[in-house]
């Protein structure tokens, strides 16, 4: 019987302990099946958790003011109960803030 060492938790395992991979020189996968399923399972909910970060964490409001040529952006961020204020004239300076009395400052004097 042939046996190979998990490079995860160093045992010595019979290969039926190991699911196949082509690329491999000896057609196996460097981890067992038990480590291999761990990892797997870690890597998924790190992905639902940064998936979950980027669309809960922020929502975004786009508003464009047409006759200035003003882009005004407008960020909601939800875990924290902050707002981002942008205002991106054409061809000018980025005036950000979160301050909503400097950004309502800042559009009555456009």
């Amino acid at each position: 019987m042939k046996t190979k060492v998990c490079l995860c938790c160093k045992k010595e395992l019979p290969v039926s302990e190991f699911w196949i991979s082509r690329v491999k020189k000896d057609g196996l996968q460097i981890y067992c099946k038990k480590c291999k399923y761990e990892k797997d399972l870690i890597a998924r909910k790190n992905i639902k958790r940064r998936r979950g970060l980027s669309e809960k964490s922020k929502t975004q409001i786009h508003w464009s003011y047409p006759f200035g040529g003003y882009k005004i952006t407008i960020q909601n961020y939800v875990k924290n109960g902050e707002f981002k204020y942008n205002v991106l004239p054409i061809g000018g300076k980025l005036f950000a803030t979160n301050d909503k009395n400097k950004f309502m400052a800042y559009l009555e004097a456009i």
